[in-house]
């Protein structure tokens, strides 16, 4: 029995692929577990030998996706292929704005149940990040949130349209916003560090997809007090706001890693388009309330809408010609963790009794 990847007709379909540039590119491919003779990975790479297993027959379809390539450099965005739609009401919208507003303009799937592949190719043909990069972050996700046999995942809730012919064994998988995800759990991942969503801890049912008008009014007032942007200053105080704010409030509060910190640093390296010399705008309030979907009552008071892209100087949006590195994130997580240090711990189950440890 031929391995799956040596097939012909799997060969041309990703000759016709590759050629291709847009989510409607995606060359799916069903086959059969059960012919999956010592697993799908012998094969398809020249010279690796992968460890031989044997899949049970009659276990359903899984489907193997190859992206079209990503071009590198200065684009406009979103293109004819991708306008901007809002969710309807069965479609996922979660926590992460980054998501969110893939989905908005379809490059990933709108329903906001999409794939490994999906989101690998969304993140650098929409966000600009670069590969390593967009690889850590769906690592995150397939940590706990993707379904084995059909690489699916929803950005918010658990959600069956991920499920495949293994998940009455294997169970569910919980969307990345779910309660029952490792990453948006109080203490792991969301915390009360959000810019916009009340954390798991304190939300009505435990999700953290729940926009919070208070917290959103403490960054727009934070960003007015530093330059009118979500920029490295407004990054530095929010964090060490939230820090002490976590602090006096929560029982459980936090193992505070600097991946919290760099997180932040995506408002102002990816959230805002380039400018006509290939610079990054400035991530102003109105750019970032636009981004985050966020719609401003006028009296101090907010609510959710939906994600858009903020445009540049001539009305089109362009992302950033130079792909967004791990290393540059990092840096500014550092930037903006060295402007306040804290001491990383945890409360002992009740709020002020901080341990330091």
């Amino acid at each position: 029995m031929q391995k799956a990847f040596n097939r012909d007709e799997v060969r041309s379909g990703l000759a016709g692929t590759l050629a291709g540039g847009s989510l409607s590119d995606f060359g799916p491919r069903d086959l059969s577990l059960g012919d999956l003779d010592n697993g799908i990975l012998n094969g398809s790479l020249p010279d690796i030998a992968f460890l031989n297993f044997n899949l049970p027959l009659n276990l359903g379809n899984i489907v193997l996706e190859v992206p079209p390539v990503v071009a590198i450099g200065r684009k406009a965005i979103p293109d004819k292929q991708h306008p901007f739609r809002a969710p309807g009401p069965t479609d996922q919208r979660g926590g992460c704005p980054g998501l969110n507003i893939m989905a908005n303009y379809g490059y990933i799937n709108r329903t906001g149940v999409t794939t490994v592949t999906e989101l690998l190719w969304a993140q650098q043909d929409m966000l600009g990040l670069a590969a390593v990069l967009a690889a850590v972050l769906t690592g995150l996700a397939v940590l706990s949130a993707v379904d084995p046999t059909t690489l699916k995942l929803s950005i918010s809730n658990s959600d069956s349209r991920t499920n495949g012919p293994l998940s009455g064994i294997l169970g569910q998988p919980p969307g990345l916003f779910d309660k029952a995800f490792p990453c948006s759990r109080h203490n792991v991942y969301e915390l009360d560090g959000s810019v916009a969503y009340t954390d798991s801890a304190f939300s009505p049912d435990g999700n953290t997809n729940h926009f919070n008008s208070t917290k959103w009014a403490t960054a727009v007032q934070i960003a007015q007090e530093n330059g009118g942007t979500f920029g490295p200053e407004w990054e530095a105080a929010l964090r060490y706001y939230n820090y002490n704010e976590c602090v006096h409030t929560s029982g459980c509060r936090l193992s505070y890693v600097l991946l919290f910190y760099a997180a932040n640093g995506f408002q102002q390296t990816a959230m805002t388009s380039e400018d006509e010399n290939s610079l990054t705008l400035p991530p102003t309030i109105e750019a970032m309330t636009l981004f985050f979907g966020v719609i401003d009552h006028g009296n101090g008071t907010y609510s959710k809408g939906a994600e858009q892209l903020p445009p540049s100087w001539d009305g089109v949006s362009y992302r950033r010609s130079v792909p967004l590195t791990f290393a540059e994130l990092a840096l500014l997580g550092d930037q903006a963790y060295l402007a306040h240090p804290v001491i990383f711990g945890t409360n002992s189950g009740e709020p002020n009794s901080f341990t330091g440890r």
